[in-house]
């Protein structure tokens, strides 16, 4: 329990530097995505894709043929955008986050 504390509190000073230092992945295509995922419902044992447009384009439920499995790939996003939505992500308490950043920093 512990670790997850100190993991909360680490994303939530990086998500709300985030979004003072680079706005850059704010695009409408984004802001849609990131209302759609909000609307979503959480299920139990989640397993997330969590990336840009490499992550986006993935059929990841598909490919991995299990229902639990939740692409939230935003197309042009960069390691600022995933902070800034990463409460989203993790409110559910997946049981497995893939990670999948970089490329457009």
């Amino acid at each position: 329990k512990a670790h997850c504390l100190a993991v909360g509190f680490l994303i939530s000073m990086l998500t709300a530097n985030a979004q003072t230092f680079d706005s850059s992945y704010n695009s409408t295509y984004y802001e849609q995505k990131v209302t759609l995922f909000r609307q979503l419902p959480d299920t139990k044992n989640e397993i997330i894709f969590l990336g840009n447009s490499i992550t986006d384009i993935g059929e990841w439920a598909e490919i991995w043929q299990n229902p639990k499995v939740k692409n939230r790939g935003i197309s042009g996003d960069n390691t600022f955008g995933i902070l800034a939505r990463l409460d989203e992500v993790v409110s559910s308490q997946p049981s497995k986050l893939f990670i999948m950043i970089g490329i457009n920093d």
